[in-house]
């Protein structure tokens, strides 16, 4: 079939005249209520590059990324991926997206994992069910030093969006990082003997208390923080086993 003009109505339509190899010749017609017709077209191969985009990032991070850069889908810059893993939340796989997050070695993706945080909206929220909203957007890593890193990030932007919920950054670090080992106490049955009975409201308050001489978390704060992590309705709790798998062991 050979084409012999293409003709563009930007309000309306746009038509191919053809003629086929016995001598046919015909019209066709694509109507689009839009005022640029071909862009149907493009969104949805651009639904679709980002659909397969998905796909390879939760099987290969770096292949994924790659693949988005060259069909234009991303920048190479730590905002736009970390726009990328907020949009497309659904459709990437939490630990694919924490994994990367995690590499604290790596610097552009430090500077990724501090941009994403900084796009969940924490002003005027309170600190553990802004803290429960940060962890269930992607899997937590379960190496110490990379639950450090995220943790510090989380901390810094909570405090900068509520500038008087805390005295500094590591108060909320540290509250945060408490909050997850209780929550871990409270509903797994195999660190319950792992944690020296944090699970008890006395011992945890005790134990944040005297952590180190750094924090001066008032004792009501953590009496609160302690009675909202224990009040979590069983299908709002964090799940521990997929967010600190190896927190206990590091």
């Amino acid at each position: 079939m050979e084409t012999e003009g293409l003709d563009l109505y930007p309000n309306s339509h746009f038509s191919i005249a053809f003629r086929n190899d016995s001598g046919r010749e015909g019209t066709l017609e694509i109507h689009q209520e839009t005022e640029d017709a071909p862009s149907l077209f493009s969104e949805d191969l651009s639904t679709r590059r980002r659909i397969i985009g998905c796909r390879e990032f939760n099987n290969d991070s770096k292949r994924g990324l790659e693949y988005l850069l060259e069909h234009s889908i991303l920048q190479h810059t730590p905002e736009s991926v970390a726009g990328f893993f907020m949009e497309e939340n659904d459709r990437l796989s939490k630990f694919a997206v924490g994994t990367y997050l995690g590499e604290v070695r790596k610097e552009f993706n430090m500077k990724v994992l501090d941009a994403f945080t900084r796009l969940h909206d924490f002003r005027n929220r309170d600190f553990i069910p802004s803290l429960r909203r940060f962890l269930l957007s992607f899997q937590l890593p379960g190496e110490s030093q990379k639950i450090d890193r995220i943790l510090t990030s989380f901390a810094d932007w909570y405090l900068e969006q509520n500038p008087s919920a805390f005295n500094s950054p590591h108060e909320a670090y540290v509250l945060a990082y408490a909050a997850i080992l209780l929550n871990t106490t409270l509903h797994n049955a195999n660190a319950k003997g792992q944690t020296l009975g944090l699970s008890e409201e006395k011992i945890f308050v005790r134990t944040l208390l005297n952590y180190d001489t750094e924090t001066d978390l008032p004792e009501e704060l953590i009496r609160l923080q302690c009675f909202q992590v224990a009040g979590q309705h069983s299908n709002d709790r964090m799940d521990l086993v997929q967010l600190v798998p190896l927190l206990l062991s590091a």
